[in-house]
């Protein structure tokens, strides 16, 4: 987006603001405070994970999200043959 180009001095001072705050959010709250399990529960969901499997302890195999990817595709090959 930026193509390559150095950010800019206010854009500079707006993330070493966003650092601070964050900083300070972190020293006051605990992590589960600051991201709720419904935004966890919601990326683990978006990979294509079980939830409830997850909460339950089940770990699942390490593949990475493009090897997940490549299997949904062929999975979704396989549905439209049919």
């Amino acid at each position: 987006m930026r193509e390559g180009k150095s950010p800019t001095e206010m854009e500079l001072e707006l993330m070493v603001e966003a650092r601070s705050k964050l900083a300070e959010m972190c020293q006051e709250f605990t992590p589960n405070d600051i991201i709720g399990g419904d935004g966890v529960r919601g990326v683990i969901e978006d990979l294509g994970l079980n939830c409830k499997d997850q909460s339950l302890g089940f770990i699942s195999p390490k593949i990475t999200i493009s090897e997940m990817c490549l299997l949904a595709k062929e999975r979704w090959k396989k549905q439209n043959t049919f």
